[in-house]
């Protein structure tokens, strides 16, 4: 019974909405707002409400893979060197979706594949249509500020290039620091930053309110919202930990010791399996030797713990979105423990620290 006016304001508000990565082609649909008749408005009204899983289904009648989803993670929390864009502090998103013109472009003769040759290879990231929607099924995300975008409204586009609402599903909006990179070893993200907390709770102070302005050269985005709750957490584990056990003791590996840092990382590390969690225990341990190898410290545990927690919120976000399209039962079981590639990496770093200890004995030093 609602006016053609009301229909319209309805649609014209659907088409302010904001995209993902900017991707929109609304000109043509927008001006076609004028000749809608009240039915053909309240139609379109409702495809772009409740067009979404059924444009999905079309497109992907299959649901995706655990191994897409990991592979969707890793791409996004690999799509940048995040530790230059993104801030340590509190203050950022990723959101997540699905589209059924994910992996597509925008032309001015309506959404095209992308396909080698097509002039369009400008980013190591670039892949075919075909060859995205293998890996990565039909998921897409964007990046949002927190405190303006997350309380807008958004829209994917279907093949014909009108807007789709996205549901609120509330696990899509996933905070985000510069921990988020997975392959940030060797830039001291939170080395200075959990060294000043240690001076600070030495001194007595809990006024952590400033922390966010030790960050190391490598981390250039302030938004002075503060570290996470998280982050601190894990920096007050790791800070009673050295009390307990001091650095200079750590190559002892007595019975407490081990004890004691196993329960530290199952803190930090809750989802990971036993094998993985038995390489961040050595890692730890290796980094209290004071080398120059390992600037990092400690601190190279809490800024993969807080990358963890990114990883396993995305991944569950991914799952209730395929909930959301396909049913519960679609839903794959989804391994929330550490990544092959950063398995691999922190296997070598192990290797390369028993390296370094035996030339130091060779060699003499202490």
């Amino acid at each position: 019974m609602a006016s053609e006016a009301c229909w319209r304001a309805h649609l014209a508000e659907v088409g302010r909405l904001r995209s993902w990565h900017g991707l929109t082609c609304r000109g043509p649909w927008q001006r076609s707002l004028e000749v809608l008749s009240s039915a053909d408005a309240r139609r379109e009204y409702s495809f772009c409400r409740r067009g979404l899983r059924d444009a999905m289904r079309s497109v992907c009648p299959e649901p995706p893979t655990s191994e897409q989803v990991l592979r969707f993670v890793a791409r996004v929390r690999s799509h940048h060197s995040w530790y230059k864009h993104l801030p340590i502090e509190r203050g950022t998103s990723f959101q997540l979706a699905m589209s059924p013109a994910a992996g597509m472009r925008f032309t001015p003769d309506g959404i095209k594949e992308y396909v080698r040759g097509d002039g369009t290879e400008f980013h190591y990231t670039w892949c075919p249509t075909a060859e995205y929607r293998k890996h990565f099924h039909c998921f897409v995300w964007r990046q949002a500020d927190e405190e303006r975008d997350l309380v807008r409204g958004y829209t994917v586009d279907s093949l014909d290039a009108k807007p789709l609402l996205v549901p609120p599903l509330a696990s899509s909006s996933i905070p985000v620091t510069a921990c988020v990179y997975p392959h940030s070893r060797g830039y001291q993200l939170l080395a200075s930053v959990y060294g000043k907390y240690k001076t600070l709770r030495t001194e007595g102070s809990f006024n952590f309110k400033d922390l966010g302005s030790f960050a190391s050269r490598w981390t250039r985005c302030k938004t002075g919202l503060g570290l996470p709750d998280a982050v601190l957490a894990d920096f007050e584990r790791l800070y009673e930990f050295e009390k307990q056990h001091p650095g200079a003791t750590w190559h002892q590996r007595s019975e407490a010791l081990l004890e004691d840092a196993h329960n530290l990382c199952r803190a930090l590390f809750p989802f990971h399996t036993a094998d993985d969690l038995q390489l961040e225990v050595d890692e730890l341990l290796s980094s209290g030797s004071g080398s120059a190898r390992d600037e990092e410290g400690p601190s190279g545990s809490a800024k993969r713990a807080e990358g963890a927690r990114a990883q396993v919120k995305m991944i569950r976000a991914l799952l209730d979105w395929i909930s959301f399209v396909w049913g519960g039962e679609a839903v794959p079981s989804v391994c929330l423990s550490m990544p092959e590639s950063e398995r691999q990496e922190l296997s070598r770093s192990r290797r390369q620290s028993e390296r370094f200890a035996l030339s130091r004995v060779s060699t003499g030093q202490s």
